[in-house]
């Protein structure tokens, strides 16, 4: 009686094991992330990107975060010359600083679709005649577009807006600056780490 009870127990116990493995179904191999990443899928992606922004008025480099899968950060400092305002680009040229935010409503950041606003503040040199003069340079925008990561290092972004600027020549009143709306182009070009 006792090899009877200690089958059926040995039995049950075997079953009851049985039955929680086909339960559970079994784990899927993780998926690597695919060569053109258009960020709609979801899975693990570089954190941080050292770029390089390219923009209508801007050369620059910088250095963009990813918060959360949805936001990113970017700082970027470089050359600014609004060659659409002047008769030739060396009319207006000058440095500025750009912080911008990148939400991600597809949470793949930083691939795929973003709205960026951006604001910007620089100084620049304004010729006015023959002479140069201090300038004022701001800015403040917003875009849309969409970023492709390559293998993982390589982030391409494009986009496209509209921005407020302005250039203050600010020891003379009134000329020869500007303060308009008008389209913005972004382009980042970057390795992602």
């Amino acid at each position: 009686m006792n090899r009877l009870l200690v089958a059926a127990g040995s039995a049950l116990v075997t079953f009851a094991s049985a039955a929680g493995a086909a339960a559970e179904p079994p784990a899927e191999p993780a998926r690597p992330a695919p060569f053109f990443d258009w960020g709609v899928r979801a899975f693990e992606r570089p954190r941080n990107v050292a770029l390089a922004d390219l923009g209508l008025h801007v050369i620059g480099v910088g250095y963009q975060r990813t918060l959360r899968p949805w936001v990113a950060v970017q700082a970027s400092t470089g050359l600014y010359s609004p060659w659409t305002e002047y008769d030739q680009p060396s009319d207006m040229l000058g440095v500025f600083l750009r912080a911008r935010a990148f939400f991600h409503p597809l949470g793949g950041a930083p691939a795929g679709l973003w709205i960026s606003p951006f604001a910007q503040y620089g100084l620049g040199s304004t010729r006015d005649g023959a002479e140069r003069r201090l300038s004022g340079i701001w800015g403040v925008g917003g875009s849309l577009g969409w970023s492709l990561l390559l293998g993982q290092r390589v982030l391409v972004a494009v986009g496209g807006g509209v921005q407020y600027h302005a250039v203050e020549v600010l020891d003379v009143a009134g000329k020869p600056g500007f303060a308009k709306v008008g389209p913005t182009i972004d382009g980042n070009l970057g390795y992602a780490f």
